[in-house]
């Protein structure tokens, strides 16, 4: 939901079938396992590739380098 700033460690580890996450643009933190072992998952972001990469620390940024899909 709008508003939640932070995504922390294993907040859907092995959550396997999940395919989609939409983020908003509030978020500024997503711990590196927050998406551990999940294998399928593509995030949605709210905002624009140059919010996400000034947000995100690296190691998220080349998890999910070609699945991301930017709303703005």
């Amino acid at each position: 939901p709008n508003g939640v700033k932070s995504i922390w460690d294993s907040a859907f580890y092995n959550c396997e079938s999940l395919e989609n996450v939409e983020i908003p643009s509030s978020v500024i933190r997503i711990d590196y396992r927050a998406f551990s072992y999940c294998g399928k998952c593509k995030i949605i972001y709210d905002g624009t590739e140059e919010q996400w990469e000034s947000t995100m620390n690296n190691s998220i940024l080349r998890r999910f380098k070609n699945k991301i899909k930017f709303l703005k």
